[in-house]
Order: structure tokens, then C-alpha cells, then sequence
């Protein structure tokens, strides 16, 4: 198992409302974890396009959903209507040196 820290854009992607935000998780690997999570992320796509699709008076939260014990919202990986965009995914040591890089330059 490889320490994985998983980091994306969240708030609806305006700047005012933004934010960064990081999990962590222990996984075979970044590609596996990135694989798994582009699946899940579809799944909850088909989801909210059949309720839409339905009609339905119900309501229900097609956006929000569960993946290794953190729950995500559909919207921070949608671009477009349909554009799935992924989050980037290090190595715990490559998220250190990435943050590090990240404060030093001016």
C-alpha cells in the first residue's frame, strides 16, 4: 500500500468561493486510486443524468457521494455538462516536495 494525498479544486471553481482541498488515503497506487475514482465519479454521473432524466418530484442529492470513507460533491469534477476533469494525485512525498516547490517561488 502507497500513502496517496488526492487534491482538487472545490466550491463551484469561481476564486471567491474556492478552496483547495486534500485527502489522504492508502492505496496499491496512484494509478489504481485515479482508475477507481474516475469510475466512481461516472457512476455518479449516470446517476444524476437517470433522476434528471426521470422527472422526478422526489428530491434527492444526485451530486453528493461516498469513496473510501470521504464523500465528494459530483460538481467539483464536472466542467461542462458532462467533462469530467480528475484530481491530481501524489506520492506523500511528492505532494511535499510539490507544496514545498510551490512556497518558494516568489
Amino acid at each position: 500500500m502507497t500513502k496517496l494525498i488526492m487534491q482538487y479544486e472545490s466550491g463551484g471553481g469561481y476564486d471567491c468561493n474556492s478552496c483547495t482541498t486534500v485527502c489522504a488515503f492508502e492505496y496499491e497506487s496512484a494509478e489504481a486510486l485515479l482508475c477507481n475514482f474516475e469510475d466512481k465519479l461516472k457512476e455518479q454521473l449516470n446517476i444524476r443524468i437517470e433522476y434528471f432524466k426521470s422527472e422526478s418530484i422526489e428530491y434527492k442529492d444526485v451530486n453528493r457521494f461516498e469513496f473510501l470513507g470521504y464523500e465528494f460533491d459530483l460538481g467539483d469534477f464536472l466542467y461542462g455538462e458532462n467533462h469530467i476533469e480528475l484530481p491530481e494525485v501524489f506520492t506523500l512525498e511528492e505532494w511535499f516536495t510539490f507544496k514545498l516547490g510551490e512556497k518558494n517561488v516568489s
